[in-house]
C-alpha cells in the first residue's frame, strides 16, 4: 500500500476535525494512479464507503465517490429494514434474548451514518437454548443455516440466503476464538433487562459499556492490526458514542485479566483515530513491559498508521504478551490448552476426546 493511500484511509477514519495539513495532502496526491490504487484498497479493505464520505466533505471527484457512498446507503438501509423485520418476528415469536452487537450494534447504538457500514455480514448474539426458534423465524425469511462444524459445535450459526442482501450470523457465543482459548467470560456482560431498542424497531442494541468492551477486546482478537483492521477501530468510535462509564468497563477488563489487551487498543484507537480515551489507561499502556511489546509489533506512532499482518514469530510475541507472558509460556499454552475449551470448540457428539485434540492440533498447524 503506498503512503497516499495508507494515509488518506486512516484521514477517512479520523473523529476529529482534520487538519489543514492533512486536507492538502490528500487533495494534493489525487492523481489517478493513486485514484485508482484508492478504490482498490478501499474495496478490498471494506471502506470505501468510509473513504467516499472524506472525499465528498473535501469535494473531491464529488460523482465518483458520492455514487460509491450512496451505494451503500441504498444497500444499508434496506439491511436494516430486514433486520428490523426480523427482530419484530424474534419478539412475536417470544424470542427475547437476541441483540445486535460488534460493529453492527456499535453503529445501530450510536446513530452514525448507515452508509459506513461496509462489512459482508451482521453480527448477532444470541442465548443458545433459542437455537431452534431463531432457526425457524429465520426460514420465514428464506434464511438457512449452515451445517458446518462450527454450527454442529453451537459457537456460532452463518445463514444464509441464495439472493440475500447480506449474510446474517449468530452467535452463540461472543468473541469466539478458535486457535487460542480467551479468558474473558463475555456472555456474562449481556444484561438483557438493560438493553435498548434501535429508534422504533425491537432491534436490541446491549448496553455502552458492553459494546464498549466487545469492540475493544474484538480488535485484541484480531491481533490489532490484522483484518479487518481500521474497520475495528471506528467500532471504538461507535461504542463509545453514548458516553460509557469508563470505569467499569476498566473494571471489567482487570477483572477477567485483559487489562493488557484493553490499554493497548486503547492506545492505538487513540493515536490512529482520536478517541478520546481516559489518562489511567494511556498511563498504563505507556509503562506496561508487555503492551510495549504488542505496539513495537503493531503500531507506528510516528507516522500514525497500522503495521498491517504480524505473522509467524511476530505473531506469536503479540499473542504472548497480550497475555502477559513470554513466547516459551504461550508456546506451551497452545501445546496444552485447558481440556474444557478443547472439549467446547472442538469435540462433536459422541466423539472421544482424543479425535477432539486431533481436530485442534491440525487447526494449529
Amino acid at each position: 500500500m503506498n503512503e497516499y493511500v495508507n494515509k488518506t484511509i486512516n484521514y477517512a477514519f479520523w473523529v476529529k476535525t482534520l487538519t489543514e495539513e492533512a486536507k492538502q495532502f490528500i487533495l494534493a496526491g489525487y492523481t489517478k494512479a493513486n485514484r485508482e490504487e484508492l478504490i482498490r484498497v478501499a474495496t478490498k479493505k471494506k471502506v470505501l464507503p468510509v473513504v467516499g464520505k472524506l472525499m465528498m466533505e473535501l469535494d473531491i471527484d464529488r460523482d465518483l465517490w458520492e455514487g460509491h457512498y450512496r451505494s451503500f446507503k441504498d444497500r444499508n438501509t434496506r439491511v436494516t429494514e430486514l433486520v428490523a423485520d426480523v427482530f419484530a418476528a424474534f419478539q412475536s415469536n417470544g424470542i427475547t434474548r437476541i441483540c445486535a452487537f460488534e460493529n453492527y450494534g456499535a453503529m445501530l447504538a450510536a446513530g452514525t451514518d448507515i452508509a459506513l457500514y461496509s462489512s459482508g455480514d451482521v453480527d448477532l448474539y444470541a442465548e443458545v437454548d433459542q437455537k431452534e426458534a431463531i432457526i425457524r423465524v429465520m426460514d420465514t425469511f428464506g434464511y438457512k443455516p449452515t451445517m458446518d462444524a462450527i454450527n454442529k459445535r453451537n459457537i456460532m450459526t452463518e445463514f444464509l440466503k441464495d439472493d440475500g442482501i447480506i449474510h446474517i450470523n449468530v452467535a452463540w457465543k461472543p468473541l469466539r476464538r478458535f486457535s487460542l482459548p480467551f479468558k474473558a467470560q463475555t456472555a456474562k456482560y449481556f444484561q438483557w433487562n438493560d438493553m435498548g431498542y434501535y429508534q422504533n424497531t425491537f432491534i436490541r442494541v446491549p448496553s455502552p459499556e458492553t459494546l464498549l468492551y466487545l469492540c475493544f477486546l474484538r480488535i485484541a482478537v484480531h491481533g490489532y492490526s490484522r483484518s479487518p483492521d481500521i474497520r475495528l477501530y471506528i467500532d471504538t468510535f461507535n461504542a463509545s458514542y453514548n458516553q460509557p462509564n469508563w470505569n467499569q468497563v476498566i473494571e471489567w477488563a482487570k477483572r477477567d485479566g485483559v487489562y493488557t489487551k484493553f490499554a493497548t487498543v486503547a492506545a492505538i484507537a487513540h493515536d490512529l483515530i482520536g478517541l478520546d480515551v481516559p489518562n489511567t489507561v494511556l498511563s498504563f499502556a505507556q509503562k506496561d513491559k508487555f503492551t510495549q511489546r504488542i505496539l513495537e509489533i503493531t503500531y507506528d506512532f510516528k507516522g500514525h498508521t497500522l503495521k498491517y499482518d504480524p505473522s509467524g514469530v511476530s505473531l506469536l510475541k503479540v499473542e504472548a504478551a497480550s497475555d502477559n507472558r513470554g513466547v516459551i509460556g504461550e508456546v506451551f499454552s497452545m501445546l496444552f490448552p485447558p481440556k474444557e475449551w478443547v472439549k467446547e470448540y472442538y469435540q462433536n457428539e459422541n466423539e472421544n476426546m482424543m479425535t477432539a485434540y486431533r481436530r485442534y492440533y491440525n487447526r494449529l498447524l
